[in-house]
């Protein structure tokens, strides 16, 4: 048991620090002006990708989606990985996102 939680944590660890790059460094933005020169804010780069496909746009803008997809990819690698039942994914993605998106509130406060 002790080392699935912390498989676990280190799973969300690794969640929230994609989150955490991908919604608050330039990540985005440098991504953006190989695309486009004049994409030089992450905004710019999320209206990019709304504007040549919606599906794919909200998922790169929205926190709580792209936590949620990022969650259970996370979730399925590592139960390949450490060889965890499949349903693993599942409970990575129905409970790392509520985890961080509080991450958020938090960091949003701090700002």
């Amino acid at each position: 048991m002790e080392g699935t939680l912390q498989v676990y944590a280190t799973g969300l660890l690794i969640t929230l620090t994609i989150l955490l790059i991908w919604f608050y460094s330039p990540f985005k933005s440098t991504i953006g002006g190989f695309l486009s020169p004049q994409i030089y804010l992450n905004e710019q780069f999320d209206t990019y990708l709304l504007v040549r496909n919606k599906w794919i746009g909200k998922l790169a803008s929205c926190y709580i989606c792209f936590s949620f997809w990022t969650s259970l990819i996370v979730g399925f690698i590592t139960s390949i990985v450490f060889n965890y039942s499949i349903l693993y994914s599942l409970l990575t993605a129905f409970t790392y996102p509520a985890i961080a998106y509080l991450y958020k509130a938090l960091v949003d406060k701090q700002h």
